[in-house]
């Protein structure tokens, strides 16, 4: 089973996001749902994409594989962000998981066969979990997400 480290919307604190490589250095991937406020170069190894506070970035949106899985990443201030669009759009680029961030509140749903999920922000969030982050476990046949406050 790889995991997942997933966030998003730090809005310039880099220093969240090196807490938390060094919290979680047993994940595969990382990804970063936008509104880092830096560049893709330094922000590695997280993958990005540009959030509505991003000048540096370039991906509007992403797709990453990772086992049998892929992920369509967006930051999601130009989305409608309904489960049906939501999973559309997944399903529409051979997908099973969307991702997306803005909204500063976490969640996950499985919604129409696709996972679902925002990380919630690390910065600036509006839920009563603070400042969130999403750990994906995940193999051939299995999602799992946990939503983890700082």
């Amino acid at each position: 089973m790889k995991k997942v480290l997933i966030v998003s919307d730090n809005h310039g604190n880099k220093e969240v996001l090196e807490q938390l490589l060094l919290k979680h250095p047993d994940c595969s991937l990382y990804l970063h749902a936008g509104d880092s406020e830096d560049f893709q170069s330094n922000l590695y190894p997280y993958l990005t994409v540009k959030g509505n506070n991003d000048y540096y970035i370039e991906n509007l949106y992403r797709i990453v594989k990772i086992e049998n899985h892929s992920i369509y990443m967006v930051h999601g201030h130009r989305n409608f962000l309904s489960d049906d669009v939501m999973s559309a759009c997944a399903k529409n680029n051979g997908c099973d998981i969307y991702v997306h961030g803005h909204i500063h509140r976490p969640y996950y749903k499985f919604y129409n066969g696709v996972h679902i999920m925002c990380p919630g922000s690390l910065r600036y969030p509006r839920s009563t979990k603070g400042e969130t982050y999403i750990i994906m476990s995940i193999d051939e046949n299995e999602v799992d997400v946990e939503i983890k406050s700082l």
